[in-house]
């Protein structure tokens, strides 16, 4: 299994011995489960002082505009930060950084967050449901079953009614990263290969092996392969 952020660690602390776990986090930089292919081949070659540098390049090109002037003009538009960082294709921890850096004043609350409850507050009066003999909102009576409401709403919408409408909710097991760190390189090329073939549910059934830390191991793959691409196109 490719685990970036060790790798780089193992970079910074080579020709140390045994560092502590503290000295390898204050080596170790912060990397999304996804990043950039351009982020990442920086990564991987070791720029790591050059990579926030192409991220800001990269956005600003592609905007056309400074940083600065691409995040008064989300401010302008009433767009909150969740939004603005998916629309400038950046995590929020790097979009806090920009704002703080370049002192925008970004609004807690945003015309955007207004309306997003506006329509949660419609839909909660939209939809009718008889519960337990009374007829009552369908907010009402998934906060009464202990249900989380949009879970609900989803099973509503696809057409499941009466006691499908209120079963319980399945109990996701939780990830055991120890368990899966200990899988061989051999094992995962065997489970990539076979969720790209027929699925990662199916795969993870087949090999015996979380579908979640399949679907990350694919995606982590991608993003490489794409990075390497990316290095051989520029040679």
């Amino acid at each position: 299994m490719l685990v970036f952020h060790r790798a780089v660690s193992g970079i910074a602390l080579k020709n140390q011995a045994s560092p502590s776990k503290r000295e390898k986090r204050a080596f170790t930089p912060a990397l999304p489960l996804y990043p950039n292919p351009i982020v990442l081949l920086s990564f991987i070659d070791g720029d790591v002082g050059g990579m926030a540098r192409q991220v800001l390049t990269e956005v600003e090109t592609r905007f056309k505009a400074s940083i600065k002037d691409v995040l008064d003009g989300f401010v302008g538009e009433g767009l909150n930060k969740e939004t603005a960082a998916k629309r400038l294709g950046v995590s929020k921890h790097t979009l806090l950084r920009w704002i703080a850096v370049h002192e925008v004043d970004w609004p807690r609350y945003t015309p955007e967050h207004a309306q997003n409850r506006k329509t949660w507050l419609r839909e909660r009066s939209l939809y009718t449901v008889v519960h337990n003999g009374v007829e009552k909102p369908l907010f009402d009576a998934a906060k009464e079953e202990g249900i989380p409401y949009n879970v609900i709403i989803d099973r509503y919408k696809n057409g499941d009614r009466d006691d499908r409408l209120f079963r319980p909710v399945r109990e996701y097991r939780k990830l055991d990263e120890k368990a899966v760190r200990n899988i061989s390189r051999e094992e995962w090329d065997v489970a990539c290969e076979l969720a790209r073939a027929i699925g990662s549910k199916r795969a993870s059934e087949k090999v015996g092996i979380p579908m979640s830390a399949i679907t990350r191991e694919v995606k982590r793959r991608d993003v490489l392969q794409a990075a390497l691409q990316l290095r051989r196109s520029r040679v």
